[in-house]
């Protein structure tokens, strides 16, 4: 029990920590795709978990 809620809680910590990294000026310059791949590898090379993304905006797909 104490394993999940240490797990919900960090959750929350990255949701919190994201939602901060996704400023306006991060999504002027980047896009939100943009923002989210930067995001993404980022979570990637700080825990070694692999991670996928598929964005599709107006028929343009991006895969990362």
């Amino acid at each position: 029990m104490n394993q999940l809620y240490n797990q919900t809680n960090q959750l929350g910590n990255d949701i919190r920590q994201l939602s901060h990294q996704l400023h306006p000026v991060t999504l002027e310059h980047l896009g939100l795709v943009g923002a989210l791949q930067g995001y993404i590898g980022e979570f990637e090379r700080e825990t070694g978990i692999p991670t996928s993304f598929s964005a599709r905006i107006n028929e343009q797909e991006t895969t990362l």
